[in-house]
């Protein structure tokens, strides 16, 4: 499931992004939910003299993610959130700030994990009853 998947782990930038784009033949024409995210990856290195990690700066990566748990994540998730993200990356063009034409990294997430770090209290609903799945609408 996981083959030719990179694992990256880093700092939500800012708050979550969801959207709905019109559905296609894969969807059934329902409509597909994109969550987007901005990253920041660290760059730890081993240090000298036994020092431990350190930090030779990061990157910012560009995450969507096209699940339909997207909208509850996009509920869950917050601005500096460690997270998980388990996806392809690629490289996309964009256009910077001087009209000029650049690659930027982005990452498909096949799967996104929130870490424990800062989390001061976890809170969950009622559990709802029991309903067979159907393998419709999938």
């Amino acid at each position: 499931m996981f083959r030719g998947l990179s694992i990256f782990e880093g700092n939500i930038g800012q708050s979550p992004v969801i959207s709905y784009l019109e559905g296609n033949e894969r969807s059934r024409g329902e409509k597909r939910p994109l969550l987007k995210l901005n990253v920041k990856y660290d760059r730890l290195v081993s240090g000298q003299n036994n020092e431990g990690l350190v930090d030779k700066g990061g990157y910012w990566l560009s995450v969507d993610y096209w699940k339909r748990d997207g909208p509850a994540l996009a509920q869950l998730l917050q601005k500096g959130m460690r997270i998980l993200v388990i996806g392809e990356p690629r490289c996309e063009p964009w256009v910077n700030e001087q009209g000029g034409a650049e690659l930027g990294f982005c990452v498909t997430a096949e799967s996104i994990s929130i870490l424990p770090r800062r989390i001061a209290s976890i809170t969950l609903e009622d559990k709802a009853p029991y309903q067979p799945h159907t393998g419709q609408g999938e």
